[in-house]
C-alpha cells in the first residue's frame, strides 16, 4: 500500500457558495452548461432553417421544371417555324427554277427563230366574182371571158422580224381537171414583226387562153352548174429585209365553189321589147280633136 494520503472531500457548503456567485455574475456563461432557453431559440431557428430551404427547394424545383416545359415547346415552335421556313424556300426555289428554265427555252426559241425565221404566209380569204361571159357570136366556137376578185390575208408570225414578200403569186385551176386557167401576182410588200394585212388582187382573162375545145367545154359546164369551182394555189416567196438574204417560198390550196349566177347572161335568150302600155293607147283614144265645119 501506499503511503499518500487521500485526498479530502469537498466541502458542501463550499460547492455552494461557488454555484451561487456564478448565477449572481450571470455574465460568464459556461458553454459545456446546458441552458434550456438558448437551446430551444436554436432549435426553432434551425428547423425554420430546415423549412425555408425546403420551400427554397421546391420552388426551385418547379421553376426548373417549368422552365423545363417552356423551353421544350419553345424547341419544338421553332423546329416547326424552321421546317415551314426551310419547305417554303424550297418550294420557291423550285418555282424559281422552273420560271428560269421556261424563260432560257422561250429566249432559245425566239433566238432560233430570230436566227431561222419563218416565211411569210399568203392565205386566200374571199373569192369574189367580177365578171363572166359567153361570147357565142360564133355558135360553134364560144369564147369564155371572166375575172375574179381575191381578198388575201399575208401574214408575218415573226415575234422580232420584219419580213419582205417579194410577191405572192395566185393560180387557178380547174377543181375537177386540174386545168390552168389563169394566174396573177401581188407585188414586194414589207411586214413589221407579227403583223398582218389584208390586200385584194384581181385575176383578169380567167380561161381566155384556153384551146377552143376547152373554151366550149367550160362554157357548157358554166351553163349546166351556174358556177365554177376552182383550186387556188397561192405561191409566196419572201425573204430577210437584208441584201443578200436567200428568199423561202410557201405554198397553200384552197378548194373553192364560185357561185356565178349573179352575173350570169343567157348568151342565147334576148328579151323581147315593152309593148306599149293599154293605158297609153286608150288616153289616145279618149283624145277630141275639134274640126272647123
Amino acid at each position: 500500500m501506499s503511503d499518500e494520503p487521500l485526498p479530502e472531500p469537498p466541502d458542501e457548503g463550499e460547492e455552494q457558495d461557488e454555484q451561487d456567485e456564478q448565477a449572481e455574475d450571470g455574465d460568464e456563461v459556461n458553454p459545456d452548461e446546458f441552458n434550456p432557453r438558448i437551446g430551444a431559440r436554436d432549435d426553432w431557428a434551425e428547423s425554420m432553417a430546415k423549412i425555408q430551404e425546403v420551400r427554397r427547394r421546391k420552388h426551385q424545383e418547379a421553376r426548373d421544371e417549368q422552365s423545363v416545359k417552356g423551353g421544350d415547346e419553345e424547341d419544338d415552335e421553332s423546329w416547326e417555324s424552321r421546317e415551314r421556313s426551310m419547305r417554303s424556300q424550297g418550294r420557291l426555289m423550285r418555282s424559281c427554277l422552273i420560271v428560269v428554265a421556261l424563260l432560257s427555252v422561250a429566249a432559245a426559241w425566239q433566238l432560233w427563230l430570230y436566227m431561222h425565221p419563218k416565211p411569210i404566209s399568203c392565205d386566200i380569204d374571199l373569192i369574189r366574182p367580177h365578171k363572166f361571159k359567153v361570147d357565142v357570136s360564133d355558135f360553134f366556137a364560144p369564147k369564155v371571158s371572166a375575172a375574179l376578185q381575191l381578198v388575201l390575208n399575208i401574214k408575218n408570225s415573226n415575234l422580232l422580224r420584219s419580213m419582205l414578200l417579194e410577191q405572192c403569186k395566185l393560180t387557178a385551176f380547174e377543181d375537177s381537171t386540174g386545168l390552168k386557167l389563169g394566174s396573177t401576182q401581188q407585188n414586194s410588200l414589207v411586214l413589221t414583226p407579227f403583223s398582218s394585212t389584208k390586200v385584194t388582187v384581181t385575176l383578169q382573162q380567167l380561161a381566155g387562153g384556153l384551146p377552143q375545145p376547152e373554151q366550149r367545154r367550160l362554157a357548157a359546164d358554166f351553163l349546166g352548174k351556174k358556177a365554177l369551182f376552182l383550186t387556188i394555189v397561192a405561191t409566196a416567196s419572201s425573204r430577210i429585209p437584208t441584201k443578200g438574204s436567200k428568199a423561202s417560198e410557201v405554198s397553200t390550196n384552197s378548194s373553192k365553189r364560185v357561185d356565178m349566177s349573179g352575173l350570169l347572161k343567157e348568151p342565147f335568150f334576148q328579151r323581147a321589147q315593152a309593148e306599149p302600155k293599154a293605158a297609153d293607147a286608150a288616153a289616145d283614144d279618149d283624145k277630141v280633136h275639134d274640126v272647123k265645119v
